[in-house]
């Protein structure tokens, strides 16, 4: 753990204004845990990636904002400061978009639904057609979402819906529905050599492709899901959208969610590997919707569409 030397200034709203809205939000949640395995779990990461952004906090503030011990840790003084004028900078921020969305609903009547870019590409057609035929002075807008993005775009009430594979909290304004279970498995192309000799030994000859994406300061990639099957990962994407054409264009494998390569497989381009050593990883998949600016009748519909979308793909 380095140990960033003390400036003498305490830090202010403007000299922390370069930080990512990221480092901000950790900033501002910090001193409601005394551990980083609760800030962790709150945030659906890992503890080495909490520390690891906190240290680089440190680094980056020139300033020591907690005490560890093996229990968790305390902030000093100066992180307690810190913590302060992140979640002033944050509620500014908030203001700011309150008027910009009241600006912005006088002349457009755009709903937002943030969600991964898989899951948007796939649910799009359904939810425009539903719009098309019972909401036609109604538009979407589809954001796609890292789920840290997702996080502070809700703390924000900057998405209208919100589609996630883990019932995250987004709040007080969101209200979630359970959509169904989706699967994961792990795909390959057709014609894949694998699939004639299908033995966990035989995976270590292919590389495996996995997710990462940016968090606003650093690379995140995603966890190996099942590590003690020999593998090596070389390739890695931020969306379904990129590792399909991957995947089809090599002997690559990848282990995704079905929603995600469920129209592959159906037209046979893809091909789920099934065997005994290979565990089966069904996630929960929900809705989220913000109350102020979804009216319930507007959410059953979207709700119905969306959970007849993961009954067929998932």
């Amino acid at each position: 753990m380095t140990n960033p030397q003390k400036d003498s200034k305490m830090l202010t709203r403007e000299n922390i204004m370069h930080l990512s809205m990221s480092d901000l939000s950790l900033l501002s949640q910090i001193s409601s845990h005394n551990s980083f395995r609760s800030l962790a779990r709150l945030s659906h990461v890992s503890v080495s990636q909490i520390s690891k952004s906190f240290e680089k906090l440190e680094n980056a503030l020139r300033q020591n904002l907690a005490k560890r011990s093996p229990t968790g840790f305390l902030l000093t003084a100066e992180g307690v400061h810190a913590a302060t004028i992140a979640r002033e900078v944050l509620a500014l921020m908030d203001q700011m978009l309150e008027i910009w969305n009241s600006d912005n609903k006088k002349s457009s009547s755009c709903l937002t639904l943030g969600s991964r870019g898989f899951i948007n590409a796939h649910v799009a057609p359904f939810l425009v057609n539903l719009f098309d035929k019972e909401f036609p002075d109604v538009g979407l807008r589809f954001l796609d979402f890292s789920p840290e993005e997702l996080l502070l775009a809700a703390f924000r009430s900057a998405v209208d819906f919100a589609i996630t594979l883990e019932n995250v909290s987004l709040g007080e304004r969101y209200v979630s529905v359970d959509l169904g279970l989706t699967s994961w498995v792990l795909v390959a192309r057709a014609g894949h050599p694998i699939l004639q000799n299908c033995i966990e030994s035989e995976l270590k000859k292919y590389p495996f492709i996995r997710s990462s994406y940016w968090n606003g300061r650093e690379l995140i990639s995603s966890i190996d899901p099942f590590p003690k099957v020999p593998k090596f990962f070389l390739h890695e994407s931020q969306t379904a959208a990129t590792t399909v054409p991957i995947l089809l264009n090599s002997n690559g494998l990848s282990y995704l969610p079905k929603i995600s390569v469920s129209l592959q497989v159906s037209q046979g381009l893809l091909k789920i590997i099934k065997a005994p050593w290979l565990h089966d990883e069904c996630k929960q998949v929900y809705l989220h919707a913000n109350q102020d600016t979804v009216e319930a009748k507007l959410l059953k519909r979207v709700a119905t569409i969306a959970k007849e979308f993961v009954r067929n793909r998932g």
